[in-house]
């Protein structure tokens, strides 16, 4: 047999051992790859606040504040704050928009017949035309559409300063026009 060893039927010893390093090889490395994939954690993902705070004023039946599942509706707020009443004028407001946490949407009320949008000879920011808006110093007539549109969008302002939200309305501005408003 010329100096080499045989073991099991033919196979040489030195054969035999690279085989058997070679299973135990890919044994650890898929039991590597079975172990590393079952202890990852999962994926870290920001889960959404459960609820939010929103503040219904105006002309609803119970204002307040009300906890609503996140994700809610402008119709979700006023539902939970008892409806809007009979003088309300829910058609100014974007029903559809989602709330968030911390807002408040006022309902305003219907303005009544040559109603301009002036109370005591200050214009309401809150019901106030175009037209009227655009009689405020420094409101021209794009001023006066992001003050209806923001309004819309958030149901009305819960305050003159809240003005200053509006895209293009600044400290000076607001300055020259809050004596003039009110909400």
């Amino acid at each position: 047999m010329n100096g080499e060893r045989v073991s099991f039927v033919g196979v040489k010893a030195r054969d035999f051992v690279f085989v058997l390093t070679l299973a135990l090889l890919i044994a650890c490395l898929g039991m590597f790859s079975f172990v590393r994939t079952r202890c990852q954690p999962p994926e870290q993902t920001v889960p959404e606040p459960y609820s939010i705070l929103v503040h219904v004023s105006g002309c609803v039946r119970n204002p307040g504040v009300y906890q609503l599942p996140a994700n809610s509706r402008v119709a979700d707020a006023i539902a939970a704050a008892g409806g809007e009443l009979a003088e309300a004028d829910i058609n100014r407001l974007n029903l559809a928009a989602f709330v968030s946490d911390g807002q408040k949407i006022n309902v305003p009320a219907q303005a009544k017949p040559g109603e301009s949008g002036l109370i005591n000879g200050l214009v309401n920011i809150n019901t106030a035309d175009q037209k009227t808006l655009e009689t405020l110093p420094n409101i021209g007539p794009t001023r006066a559409r992001r003050i209806i549109e923001y309004r819309e969008a958030h149901g009305g302002f819960g305050s003159c300063e809240e003005i200053l939200n509006v895209s293009g309305i600044g400290p000076k501005i607001y300055e020259s026009i809050k004596e003039l408003i009110t909400y």
